[in-house]
């Protein structure tokens, strides 16, 4: 392996995220723990989850087996995961081959937008947008291209969105319900967004909270 050309690679890839700085959940978690403020920055629960759940989750750490899985996720949830799929949305996906299982919705979109994503490629965010999207993005050496929503009702410019994509276009991330602004895509948004990706045969990357 050529060395100079891998740390010129790994240079290319901090010099893209240079720009981005820290995450803005990790300012304002300091900021409030500086002025003991409620953070409202994120989700946080007032509690810790159904006893039921954290029950059942002691129970199967003291039964074992707790051992490396596999890569893809343990075939029990992969097939659960699987079954939700069918039962939500009509959509029949083999557990072994077309589901995998990620320690986070952060990490599945990074190993995703790398995966897929090659030099110059482009890539549609909506803005206001998750501030992940774009240090992904830009790890991956892709162009970004920003569509807004626009009005009180964040509505999605589809004339501009339109015009956004190009043989370029490799992906767009669909963040619904949208966060921060919490905007929620109709079926004929959505439907919208699809025949776009179709006509450019680009990847729709759906991140549903």
């Amino acid at each position: 392996m050529d060395n100079n050309r891998s740390d010129q690679e790994n240079d290319v890839g901090v010099n893209a995220l240079r720009p981005y700085g820290t995450s803005i959940f990790t300012e304002m978690t300091v900021l409030a723990n500086a002025h003991d403020a409620v953070n409202l920055s994120q989700g946080f629960p007032d509690v810790d989850g159904p006893e039921e759940i954290r029950r059942r989750a002691a129970e199967a750490i003291l039964r074992g087996p707790n051992q490396y899985a596999l890569s893809s996720g343990i075939p029990l949830l992969r097939e659960a995961v699987a079954r939700k799929m069918k039962r939500f949305y009509g959509i029949a996906v083999d557990p072994d081959t077309e589901v995998t299982i990620t320690s986070g919705a952060t990490e599945g979109l990074c190993a995703t937008l790398l995966g897929i994503l090659e030099p110059e490629d482009e890539v549609i965010l909506i803005e206001p947008v998750y501030d992940t999207y774009a240090p992904i993005s830009a790890l991956a050496r892709a162009r970004i291209q920003y569509v807004s929503l626009e009005g009180d009702t964040f509505q999605l410019p589809e004339e501009k969105l339109a015009k956004a994509f190009s043989p370029r276009t490799k992906a767009i991330i669909i963040n619904n319900p949208q966060n921060p602004c919490c905007k929620v895509f109709t079926r004929e948004e959505l439907a919208f967004i699809g025949d776009l990706c179709q006509q450019y045969n680009a990847y729709a990357i759906g991140d549903e909270v």
